[in-house]
């Protein structure tokens, strides 16, 4: 069984949307877009929580490869 200590380093891994959006530099805003397009939350009564290493490979996976296809289309633009 864990012990009191072991749940609050867990709950470190959590953040709310403000911390998020304040530790990645974006608004509140952009994390609830993110959240309409698949970023994994966690609802606790009213209040949202996000988890740390769900967040790095949304990042990861979701708005890289939207870059990339972003900077495939503008250099498939600029070549006519």
């Amino acid at each position: 069984m864990q012990g009191v200590t072991d749940i609050m380093v867990e709950l470190k891994d959590f953040l709310s949307a403000k911390e998020l959006a304040e530790v990645l530099g974006v608004t509140t805003d952009t994390v609830l877009e993110w959240r309409h397009r698949g970023l994994p939350y966690y609802r606790i009564g009213k209040r949202v929580w996000f988890e740390q290493h769900e967040v790095a490979e949304f990042i990861m996976t979701h708005l890289r490869s939207e870059a990339i296809k972003r900077n495939s289309d503008e250099t498939s633009s600029k070549r006519w």
